[in-house]
């Protein structure tokens, strides 16, 4: 198969069948025709290996140091009054249930102390 015009197709484009290099488009390239460019520089399994370890490297990310991931750690302000009066109540509800308790509490700690 010839060439006319140089053409670049993406490697994710390209499958590998043995001996030959083909495109998803259906261009088929044997070895030594134009897609062999695209095969020059990996020679074995080890050293596709080394260059994918190398591009690993380069390409990972500390994941504690991502925005993501420090918004899902830190609280949201939200300045809404409506947002404060809801929190307001909530307190409230929560101080009155345990004052509730402890006046039950604290009432027969002083009938037992009058019978003594």
């Amino acid at each position: 198969i010839s060439t006319t015009s140089s053409v670049i197709v993406p490697i994710s484009k390209l499958l590998m069948q043995g001996n030959t290099i083909s495109t998803k488009e259906g261009c088929v390239c044997s070895d030594t025709e134009y897609c062999a460019e695209f095969r020059q520089d990996i020679v074995s399994q080890a050293e596709v290996t080394s260059k994918l370890n190398h591009l690993r490297s380069k390409l990972s990310v500390n994941k504690s140091s991502l925005t993501s991931f420090v918004r899902q750690k830190t609280c949201a302000v939200d300045e809404r009054t409506s947002a404060r009066n809801i929190g307001y109540v909530g307190v409230l509800v929560i101080l009155m249930c345990s004052m509730l308790i402890i006046s039950c509490d604290l009432i027969t700690l002083f009938q037992l102390v009058r019978k003594v």
